[in-house]
């Protein structure tokens, strides 16, 4: 239970991928959202998910999550809890968090035929242009209104948030996937992005 705790502290403060958003609730509480593009309309689909593991309860739930504001005029979402072969494999087997998300993709796009070949797909486009937002940089640097014009601050910003995404890419690589071939293509575009702000970090004109 504590390395799953700990897979969601974890997962809860990483951006960059591209076919999840996560969003911490506490120790215990994820939500991630599930992004991907349908095949006959090209548009968006998200769809949202919160993972659990209570101390009391012992084992993974997963809930489907809803707005109900537009069908039911509450403000609050509905959970419904899902069955997923991870979870029920929790006592047979160690499962760790990435388990169920690659569950949580291949059951979100199974309807509409899609086969996601690399569930944690790096969001290039993301890191490529993450340093022409000053809305993300005003967000991780709040209390400092010169920061988004300092290249140093936001090299560090592009370092730290790559950093944290090696690091989860890299574990995952180890396990052995089957995306192995594509997860290495991300890892070795990380790396690049990673070493050069690292080293604009400290740099003067």
């Amino acid at each position: 239970m504590d390395n799953f705790h700990k897979d969601i502290l974890r997962f809860g403060s990483i951006v960059g991928f591209r076919h999840f958003q996560f969003y911490l609730r506490g120790r215990e509480e994820l939500v991630v959202t599930i992004i991907f593009n349908s095949p006959s309309t090209k548009e968006e689909i998200r769809e949202a998910f919160l993972i659990t593991l209570y101390y009391k309860k012992g084992v993974p739930i997963v809930y489907s999550l809803r707005d109900a504001s537009a069908e039911t005029g509450k403000a609050a979402e509905e959970q419904t809890e899902i069955s997923l072969d991870t979870v029920k494999n929790w006592k047979k087997r160690p499962v760790r968090l990435r388990d169920i998300l690659e569950d949580l993709v291949a059951s979100c796009s199974k309807p509409f035929h899609i086969k996601i070949e690399n569930p944690f797909a790096v969001d290039r486009e993301y890191f490529n242009t993450m340093c022409d937002k000053p809305e993300i940089i005003q967000y991780m640097f709040p209390r400092s209104s010169h920061i988004i014009s300092c290249p140093e601050q936001v090299s560090l910003l592009a370092a730290v948030t790559s950093g944290a995404l090696l690091s989860v890419l890299g574990e995952y690589f180890v396990s052995s996937p089957t995306d192995a071939k594509l997860v290495f293509e991300d890892i070795s575009f990380l790396s690049e992005f990673h070493f050069n702000h690292s080293l604009m970090i400290g740099m003067k004109d």
